[in-house]
């Protein structure tokens, strides 16, 4: 079940880099496949809308505050660590980024009002926040015993942490397996490990974490099933001779079932009365009149603004419930639909136009629900012109 819960995971993520100096900070991202492994290397914007305007509005983001302010250190296991380490402050206004061996762990941390204007202006946009992290412990996730060393010097020997301390000699690059890495190549390899195998290395203190990560799972959800929707009904349209063959060959098939397993009559017999119900909807639907209902669709989806978006549209509804043994009803004069538009005038615009289209009647507002300051829901109904 969890293996099937990733498939709405990014495919890929922007990490974008927080690298804090006396009064600035300097912004640096890259994006990540999260199935493949590479030494990636990092482009300097001038703010986050620059990163997303190069990126894209709808890609995951990972933000990892480095630079002053971060502090790491290592220390003994321990479930208060966060007191131990805040003498004079309230833990709860710190991120942690921890790294725990079992006997010692890895500590990276620092105020969350540090990057929290970074927080605001991806809540404001919409933009979609997958993480955050801060300092050099997520390295330590990637290390088996081996050692690298660019600001920060990290070994890491039969599984311990045996060395985590600012290097005397900072490099901008590490040997790590067979190449040079820098410190945010390795950092970004250990956000993309973690993101595949959790547990690595974890955060403490991220606000609305898991609520973020659900948001862009539920976003890819509703983008591939609303793909998936538009392209069964094209798909129906297209193959609706062949289908009609296999539905054929079903039922012979299943006729032949019945005679070799007799045990299974009263199974087979349901299913072949569900293939006639599907048969008989198929045929009310008016699936195979595609000379008309391909065209209503057209017409509707090419006329729609770009500031509306569509959520749903019913063509041609059943009518009442689905009973067996009884020929399926469906209202073949109205079509349905809802989604969200900026602009109650777009919208009025929109109205009009498909009022003037030869196949409509009438077409009346049947809802609509100023939702967000930006957002307002609305449902339509169709009436085809006779």
């Amino acid at each position: 079940m969890s293996r099937f819960s990733n498939i709405w995971h990014p495919r890929s993520l922007v990490v974008v880099f927080l690298d804090f100096g006396q009064g600035d900070c300097t912004i640096s991202a890259g994006k990540l496949s999260m199935g493949t492994s590479a030494n990636h290397s990092f482009q300097s914007f001038g703010d986050l809308d620059e990163v997303v305007k190069h990126f894209g509005k709808y890609k995951a983001y990972h933000i990892h505050v480095l630079g002053t302010g971060v502090l790491s250190r290592k220390i003994e296991s321990n479930g208060n660590y966060r007191q131990d380490l805040i003498m004079n402050g309230n833990p709860n206004e710190f991120l942690f980024t921890t790294y725990d061996d079992g006997e010692n762990m890895t500590v990276s941390f620092c105020r969350k009002a540090l990057f929290s204007d970074y927080l605001k202006q991806f809540d404001e946009q919409k933009w979609f926040l997958y993480g955050v992290s801060c300092g050099y412990s997520p390295i330590c996730g990637i290390l088996e015993d081996e050692s690298v060393s660019t600001q920060f010097e990290i070994a890491l020997k039969q599984g311990k942490v045996e060395t985590f301390k600012r290097a005397e000699t900072p490099k901008e690059k590490a040997s790590w397996r067979n190449d040079f890495w820098t410190t945010q190549g390795l950092l970004a390899e250990a956000i993309r490990i973690n993101g595949s195998a959790e547990n690595q290395w974890l955060v403490d203190g991220e606000e609305k974490g898991e609520t973020n990560r659900e948001n862009l799972h539920q976003y890819n959800q509703f983008k591939t099933v609303g793909i998936g929707v538009v392209g069964v009904i094209f798909l129906a349209l297209i193959i609706n001779y062949f289908y009609q063959n296999y539905l054929n060959d079903q039922i012979a098939q299943l006729e032949m079932d019945l005679s070799v397993h007799t045990e299974n009559i009263s199974m087979l017999d349901r299913l072949s009365q569900e293939k006639t119900r599907k048969e008989q909807l198929i045929n009310s639907a008016g699936v195979n009149a595609s000379s008309f209902l391909s065209y209503y669709m057209d017409e509707i989806g090419a006329s729609v603004p770009k500031s509306i978006t569509l959520s749903d549209m019913t063509v041609f509804p059943v009518v009442g419930k689905l009973k067996e043994k009884q020929r399926v009803e469906v209202d073949q004069q109205h079509i349905w639909i809802a989604g969200i538009t900026k602009d109650n005038e777009i919208l009025d615009d929109w109205i009009e136009k498909m009022d003037r289209f030869a196949w409509v009647k009438s077409v009346e507002l049947l809802n609509y629900l100023k939702s967000t300051e930006d957002w307002a829901e609305f449902e339509l109904q169709i009436t085809l012109d006779e």
